[in-house]
């Protein structure tokens, strides 16, 4: 899998859950059926710290999109963005990669809370 920038969907596996989760959608699902199919689809992914956190990330990001935010999903990906989980790869990439991922994730955060 790879990532080409910061940004939450600049990243093979957050493409592939959008696309996973507009299919379910096309195909009738509402989005929080839509989110329990993605979640069954990528099940084994989940339990990898870095995609599992891409997973979360991006599920929050469309159900956002979709004005149907739900806690299970906010809470998980308020508690990633929290905890750094996932960070590594930016880490890795740099401090200038890893400063705008956090820009990324901060903006996410405040979508995901309003103060």
């Amino acid at each position: 899998m790879g990532t080409w920038s910061a940004k939450i969907f600049d990243d093979d596996l957050a493409m592939d859950v959008r696309e996973a989760f507009e299919i379910a959608l096309s195909d009738g699902l509402n989005t929080s059926r839509a989110t329990r199919k993605v979640l069954e689809q990528y099940e084994l992914e989940l339990e990898d710290h870095d995609d599992g956190a891409v997973i979360y990330l991006a599920l929050a990001s469309l159900q956002l999109e979709h004005n149907a935010l739900e806690h299970p999903i906010k809470a998980a990906t308020l508690s990633i963005i929290k905890s750094g989980q996932g960070l590594e790869r930016w880490e890795e990439s740099g401090p200038e990669a890893l400063t705008e991922r956090k820009r990324i994730l901060e903006e996410l955060r405040t979508k995901l809370s309003p103060q």
